[in-house]
């Protein structure tokens, strides 16, 4: 059975922090890590939207681990708030691209 990318960034987090990792990972993608929990881990919160009161409920961000990225997707609700629940079945990896985009003004 192939590794998926929630499981192979679970790996990488389990060997770097002395935290939860499932829950590191969690604050890794929206943003919230504190580093001094793991000063020596190094990751980069690289795009992404966060969610916040009358914003939108579809959240996703990138993270940039051991130079590979991963992106993630969760839900925001303004009664309940973050709702990651079901973040493990999002991540997937990904890869920069740039792309040209036409708009007429």
């Amino acid at each position: 059975m192939a590794t998926t990318a929630y499981q192979e960034l679970l790996e990488i987090v389990s060997k770097n922090v002395d935290v939860d990792a499932a829950g590191y990972i969690i604050s890794m993608f929206s943003g919230n890590t504190a580093k001094s929990v793991a000063p020596d881990f190094k990751y980069e919160w690289v795009d992404g939207y966060t969610g916040s009161v009358g914003g939108g409920e579809f959240c996703w961000s990138v993270i940039k681990v051991n130079g590979k990225y991963y992106r993630a997707e969760w839900s925001y609700f303004s009664h309940c708030g973050r709702d990651y629940s079901y973040i493990e079945h999002t991540v997937t990896t990904v890869k920069p691209a740039q792309k040209t985009v036409t708009i007429f003004e």
